[in-house]
Formats: C-alpha cells, sequence, structure tokens
C-alpha cells in the first residue's frame, strides 16, 4: 500500500533478501552476501545495546505472518559490525 505501482514479488523470486529481526519482529531488510554473512544499515543494530543473541535472520519468503511456508528458514545472528564511522 505504500509503494504506488508496485506489485508483489513471486515467491522465492529474491532469494537474497531477507528479514533482519530482534525478538521476532521484523526490524529492517537485510541482503545476504554469502551463507555467513548480511549487510543491512546500521540504524537497524540500534537495539544491539540489548544483546546480538535477540537478533536472527528470516529467509525463504516473501510472506512475514505465514509460518506454514516451507521454505522459512531462521538463523541466529552471533556477531554485528558496524562501520566505526557511523553515529
Amino acid at each position: 500500500a505504500r509503494i504506488m505501482g508496485g506489485e508483489d514479488a513471486p515467491d522465492r523470486a529474491w532469494g537474497w533478501m531477507v528479514s533482519l529481526q530482534f525478538d521476532g519482529r521484523h526490524v529492517c531488510g537485510a541482503s545476504l552476501l554469502s551463507a555467513e554473512y548480511a549487510v543491512t544499515a546500521a540504524h537497524c543494530l540500534r537495539s544491539d545495546l540489548a544483546g546480538v543473541l535477540r537478533f536472527s535472520i528470516l529467509a525463504g519468503t516473501n510472506d512475514l505472518n505465514d509460518n506454514s511456508i516451507s521454505t522459512i528458514q531462521r538463523r541466529e545472528i552471533t556477531a554485528t559490525y558496524v562501520h566505526p564511522d557511523y553515529n
């Protein structure tokens, strides 16, 4: 509803796009760089003070509200790195 002229993406069309989540809730989008790394905007990690273990990545779905999709994968985040010049 917020994108004018947009359309729903087909399932699994953008496999590199994932949901960065904090306590199971979507915070920001992120892009997979490899099997081990994803990149997102630094401001998305401002809750990092509460602990990196509360973050996760959700992949394999276009619909964050449908947990029945068989391609969904959730992975814990073990470390975050913020650019030293970000303030």
